[in-house]
């Protein structure tokens, strides 16, 4: 607790004073909310954690979830799989233990028997459930160390040899122990684990008196012996490819406010590829018939970013794909802080994606929502790409359009930058940022990207349909009005909204957009097929005035 008053105290010194952000400065702000608000979801009556002075205790079912994986056996030099239908249920405690049961159809597999191909029956049974402890995250990566074992028993029912089918009724003598050794972050244990090593292949009885004795003995010298290569895989049921399915209007809870900020930092630390309601093979129905492409923002993660929209979207039918575009090595944390390389390439690895989601959904086009730079990024893909052809409408949520002097400090680096002896400095420090995390200067208003982006004349393309919906408390993208956009002669639609006019009370700022509700009740009006006129005329879209985004 200490530490979050502390937290908030130095964050009001700071506006107190009014200091504005450096680039560098503005990512690590967003990475400290992020980590304050998993400190928060920690801290808050009812989650899962013991006491101050305990670690903090994640605790879940494990349901159906895919079994997967393979033994290569060394003696005959062949690899036999697991066959479809293997599943894992059981209980996680992070930290704690796993436990749990396997269970696999009976199946077959071809392997070379004295240089002839055979056609074995296998039954794998568990000999003791799967047992594992989980120690505490290791500082230096944050993983937790899971070490547990799983026993079973390998049966071998019938072999098929010349066409001739041989029934027998054989197992190992004792259980085919597979240590269960991982150390992976909490996000990825809850997601999917892989193990690997090497198992000990035991002798082989079989009952049938002496026919079943001398072929227990054959089966012994082909296959029984140590250091076989194994590898087994447990992944969340929603992880796994399945039969695409419709879209249809799902139920999913949606955090607004201070709750969407403690889900976005709590999946910034454990969750930046998890999107509630999205990624999951969704075909688009009649009534949504675009699939929608989330863009995340700089600093951001797919995970983070979406709380709010990608389960609202989901809930109203629509057919929801999230990525992580624009990491630049260490730096982005395992994909936690991404959309921090060149805005260009980015712009490429948009393309790339909404490639992937036509084809796997044979949608037409899609719509896409971004926010902040993942709200001007696309422009660079709609403009110079393909984007024109493929995109039916853009949604963007505080967009850094026409570049941001992020409260004036870009203006007042330049002003710095003259100054003999200090200049050099600044220029040292805004070379530094620019080399490591360009996307952060390629967003200055004064930059050469976003004068070549926006030469005057915006990157507006028709048929594309524009919507930008922006705070006037936004203190990232200054000022506020650099996020709209001008059709000029494009004959592009373009509609602006400054969230104030519809709710004047509202607080929310470039952060908060991502999880206020009548921002979020704008985006699902500009994604309908047929959108109400923003406005104040009786029969304009009025989103209610409630849920509001934090203020900043």
């Amino acid at each position: 607790m200490a530490v979050i008053l502390t937290f908030w105290r130095e964050t009001e010194e700071l506006m107190d004073r009014n200091v504005r952000f450096t680039p560098r400065a503005l990512m690590a702000s967003m990475c400290s909310f992020g980590v304050l608000a998993a400190v928060l979801a920690f801290a808050i009556p009812g989650a899962a954690v013991a006491s101050a002075e305990e670690p903090e205790v994640v605790h879940g079912k494990l349901t159906n979830w895919t079994l997967t994986g393979s033994v290569t056996d060394k003696t005959i030099g062949q690899t036999i799989a697991l066959p479809a239908g293997c599943t894992f249920n059981g209980e996680i405690t992070l930290p704690g233990s796993l436990l749990g049961n396997t269970s696999c159809p009976a199946f077959t597999d071809t392997v070379t028997v004295l240089g002839l191909p055979a056609k074995l029956g296998f039954t794998l049974s568990e000999s003791r459930a799967v047992g594992a402890t989980i120690t505490e995250p290791v500082a230096e990566s944050g993983n937790f160390v899971l070490s547990g074992t799983a026993a079973d028993n390998i049966g071998v029912t019938g072999i098929t040899l010349f066409g001739l089918n041989i029934s027998t009724s054989c197992e190992t003598s004792t259980p085919v122990v597979f240590p269960l050794n991982a150390a992976e972050s909490g996000a990825e244990l809850l997601k999917a684990a892989t193990f690997s090593g090497t198992t000990t292949i035991p002798s082989i009885t079989c009952s049938g008196g002496l026919l079943g004795s001398a072929f227990g003995a054959v089966l012994t010298t082909l296959m029984s012996g140590s250091n076989n290569p194994y590898t087994l895989s447990v992944v969340h049921p929603s992880s796994t490819p399945s039969a695409p399915v419709t879209s249809a209007h799902s139920n999913y809870a949606v955090p607004y406010g201070y709750e969407g900020l403690l889900d976005f930092g709590e999946r910034f630390l454990f969750g930046p590829t998890e999107v509630t309601g999205g990624n999951n093979g969704c075909i688009p129905s009649t009534e949504h018939p675009y699939p929608v492409v989330l863009v995340h923002g700089t600093s951001e993660n797919e995970g983070d970013n979406w709380v709010t929209l990608a389960p609202l979207l989901a809930n109203a039918g629509y057919c929801v794909y999230a990525f992580n575009y624009g990491e630049a090595g260490i730096l982005s944390l395992g994909g936690r802080i991404d959309g921090i390389n060149h805005i260009a390439n980015s712009a490429a690895e948009l393309e790339t994606f909404v490639n992937t989601v036509l084809a796997e959904t044979h949608a037409s086009k899609v719509d896409i929502v971004g926010h902040s730079q993942g709200g001007m990024m696309p422009n660079y893909y709609i403009k110079n790409g393909t984007g024109a052809t493929k995109v039916n409408d853009f949604v963007a949520l505080s967009p850094s359009n026409h570049g941001t002097t992020v409260s004036g400090l870009t203006n007042a680096l330049s002003a710095i930058e003259s100054v003999p002896g200090i200049g050099l400095i600044a220029s040292g420090i805004e070379g530094l940022v620019s080399a490591e995390e360009p996307a952060w200067t390629e967003q200055e208003e004064t930059s050469s990207f976003m004068k070549a982006l926006f030469p005057g004349v915006d990157p507006v393309v028709a048929p594309v349909n524009y919507t930008v919906l922006e705070s006037t408390h936004d203190e990232v993208v200054t000022p506020y009005t650099n996020a709209f956009l001008n059709a000029g002669t494009s004959g592009a639609s373009v509609t602006n909204v400054t969230i104030q006019t519809q709710c004047p009370a509202d607080p929310t700022g470039h952060i908060g957009m991502i999880e206020d509700g009548p921002a979020t009740q704008d985006v699902l009006n500009a994604l309908s097929q047929s959108p109400k006129p923003y406005g104040t005329a009786a029969g304009d879209f009025q989103p209610t005035c409630t849920n509001y985004g934090v203020a900043f």
